[in-house]
């Protein structure tokens, strides 16, 4: 049978009264509804057991019940809101309550329910929690012990929210946690201070439309097991946590921040530290997961997973320490790792998928391990971008690939070193536009079908002493732009056989005059082509620069210059000649070589001669070609006069930057090509019928620099080759 309470609405009654109950006995193994407005008091020394004791059960109803120290309850379900409209308040100061099998439900059968938790005290074991199981539920807890036993529900399917102001809510031997369990509803958890445990899983936001959240202000959260933001396709959890160590501990537990498809999960860490065995932000293809940290200090034992659809890891100050496992940015769509604001990043190995962003902007990121094998490793398409702080790695792994849209490796600013070599395969393209990179060897390795490219239009490249930068084939590239690139290389070499050449070009800004950003430092081997894109100004090659083109026009491999509509107006070169490309706009230019070319008498055999193409209209009005030249038995006047009775006729002793003489060639034999725009005009040191054996007349001299200078180029562009 069931029984009703009839005392006064509103005013404080003895549950334990039969007076203030319809039967006139208080109840006993069955159910005891409040529903009349009326305020039930259980108060020290009450024992009740087996009852259901139910608050606002019916539309329109409302009830309140007090529960006091020394109060004891077993097998006793509690009930607060059922039906329509129905209202009800738990009260609970002290006592012990055990609802043994049965639960403990707030608002429990109509969305319009309302059942209502206010705990100071005592203490309550339920079976399984409710709040907010059809309609609306709310529990504060400030004092006492919350025990569940089954399961734990803050929003199942109506919206439930739970405040842990004090006191401990412990989901005991392996309950799970789930805030807004079904379909569309909400659960929000807000600890500000005492205890909340976790034994087993914690979900947030579990199925579709569901949105769980859970925020961490002070007290200590204690999980152990997985927690999922973002269950099942459709759930949202977002979990924010404020503070440090004590406020979150994750024992042995793993993170899924966005689980299966179409999930979305958000975890947001401030001035925070916990360590993790694994964290997935999105797990399965579709899910997104975003991470934001900040100044924060996060270790994870065994792997960062960013993975499913979308999903980004943004950390600003603080730590990460990835101690085994690897980090992965690996996502379908999109996957970044952003680090800024001195953030630092420690990984044994990171991996960066075609669709993955590895950004760091003002942070220090090291992958290290004890094998020494450490590595960053970047798909085509993906990319890893620094933008000021350091990175520190034993290598660069850069796999063979299809060119994506975008550079794979941008250096801005900042230093990038590793102990290993930087291997740049097919399909991938590294820019650097400042800050400095250092590797112990550099190699470049292109395929017939996709580029291998390097562009540095800023900032510092170096390879180590004694190292070489090795290139492959003619797909294999190193781009050098802008004013200021500073590229050290001990040893410059070519390798490979057959129809192959690879490019090393520069393309510089108009200035007054460029240091060449390469320098050679040991010896070079056969290299392919040197092309130059020139817009005015000049540019100067350091030490055994010529010696990039010793050996590259053979019987057996011919080269070819590759034409860029972006920079030359070339369509079609000679196929039997390597050399550099100068283009222009302006009106003057030079190209010049500097350097010892070679001790003791000048040897042409690295140059041979310079040839100039006129290749569109116009002729050229004037060549000069200005020699530094040290004096041997003859003097500068005596090697000028020999020169003139090689037939430059015009030539002078006349210094200029640290030039001293000056060739220039007879305007007559400088044809207007108007009507040939195609054909050559040679200046030969050995063959041009106008100069006899230009290697007679420096015997008794040392040429230790070389520059062409064109006074006026062509409205539509000039080739200029060494050989």
């Amino acid at each position: 049978a069931d029984d009703y309470w009839k005392g006064a609405a509103g005013v404080e009654g003895d549950w334990n009264n039969s007076a203030n109950w319809v039967s006139g006995a208080v109840p006993e193994n069955e159910i005891g509804f409040v529903n009349n407005g009326g305020y039930a008091v259980i108060p020290d020394g009450s024992f009740l057991t087996n009852l259901t004791i139910a608050l606002g059960q019916d539309l329109g109803a409302s009830g309140t019940v007090r529960i006091e120290p020394g109060a004891v309850i077993t097998d006793t379900k509690l009930l607060a809101g059922n039906v329509g409209n129905g209202r009800g308040l738990f009260q609970i100061t002290g006592g012990t309550i055990d609802t043994g099998t049965k639960d403990f439900v707030l608002a429990q059968a109509s969305s319009s329910a309302t059942g209502v938790v206010v705990m100071t005290g005592g203490e309550v074991t339920a079976q399984t929690l409710y709040v907010g199981k059809i309609g609306s539920g709310f529990f504060t807890l400030s004092n006492g012990m919350l025990r569940t036993r089954g399961t734990g529900y803050v929003g199942h399917t109506g919206p439930g929210s739970f405040m842990q102001e004090g006191g401990t809510n412990s989901f005991d031997n392996g309950a799970d946690l789930y805030l807004a369990r079904n379909a569309n509803a909400q659960g929000a958890y807000t600890l500000n201070n005492g205890t909340l445990i976790c034994s087993d899983y914690t979900y947030l936001g579990y199925s579709s439309g569901a949105q769980g959240t859970l925020t961490v202000n002070g007290g200590s959260l204690i999980t152990s097991n997985n927690v999922v933001l973002g269950s099942v396709s459709g759930g949202r959890g977002v979990m924010t946590v404020n503070g440090g160590n004590g406020n979150w501990q994750a024992l042995g537990s793993n993170l899924r921040v966005g689980h299966e498809a179409g999930t979305f999960g958000s975890l947001t860490l401030n001035g925070h530290t916990n360590t993790f065995t694994t964290v997935n932000v999105g797990n399965y293809s579709g899910s997104t997961g975003l991470v934001a940290m900040t100044e924060s200090d996060i270790t994870v034992s065994n792997g960062l997973l960013l993975s499913g659809a979308t999903n980004e890891v943004e950390q600003s100050g603080g730590r990460l320490a990835v101690t085994a496992g690897d980090l992965t940015l690996n996502g379908t769509v999109s996957s970044r790792f952003t680090a800024r604001d001195g953030a630092a990043v420690s990984a044994n190995r990171i991996s960066v998928s075609q669709t993955g962003t590895l950004w760091i902007e003002d942070a220090a990121v090291t992958v290290t391990n004890a094998a020494a094998n450490a590595e960053i490793e970047v798909a085509c398409g993906g990319q890893l971008d620094l933008d000021g702080g350091v990175i520190a790695c034993d290598a660069l792994d850069l796999p063979a690939g299809t060119a994506g849209a975008r550079p794979t490796v941008r250096i801005r600013d900042g230093w990038f070193g590793q102990k290993g070599n930087l291997t740049v395969n097919a399909g991938h393209h590294v820019m650097q536009s400042g800050g400095e990179v250092t590797n112990a060897g550099f190699y470049v390795y292109g395929s017939a079908a996709q580029p291998a490219r390097v562009e540095i239009s800023g900032g510092a490249f170096t390879v180590a002493p004694a190292n070489y930068a090795i290139f492959n084939s003619g797909t294999s590239e190193l781009r050098l732009k802008g004013s200021a690139p500073q590229v050290t290389v001990p040893m410059f070499s070519y390798v490979g056989g057959g129809l192959k050449e690879f490019l090393l070009e520069y393309t510089l800004d108009q200035s007054p005059a460029h240091l060449a950003p390469v320098n050679f430092t040991g010896n070079a081997y056969r290299c392919g082509h040197l092309r130059v894109a020139l817009d005015g100004g000049a540019l100067l090659l350091r030490t055994n620069a010529f010696a990039l083109m010793t050996g590259v026009k053979s019987s057996t491999h011919y080269y070819t210059s590759l034409p860029d509509s972006n920079l030359w107006s070339v369509q079609t070169l000679l196929n039997t000649t390597s050399g550099v490309a100068l283009a222009s706009g302006s009106l003057k230019g030079a190209l010049s070589a500097g350097g010892v070319m070679a001790a003791g008498p000048f040897d042409p055999a690295p140059m041979g001669h310079v040839e100039i193409a006129n290749l569109k209209t116009n002729r050229l009005i004037a060549l000069n070609v200005r020699l530094a030249l040290t004096p041997g038995a003859k003097t500068l006047e005596q090697v000028v006069a020999d020169f003139a009775a090689a037939g430059f006729t015009n030539s002078a002793v006349e210094a200029e930057g640290g030039y001293n003489v000056r060739l220039t060639i007879p305007a007559a034999e400088v044809p207007d090509r108007s009507a040939a725009p195609t054909a050559w005009f040679a200046w030969d040191f050995t063959r041009t019928p106008s100069i006899t054996n230009v290697t007679a007349v420096v015997t008794n001299a040392t040429l230790t620099a070389l520059k062409v200078e064109l006074e006026k180029l062509p409205d539509q562009g000039t080739l200029i080759q060494f050989f």
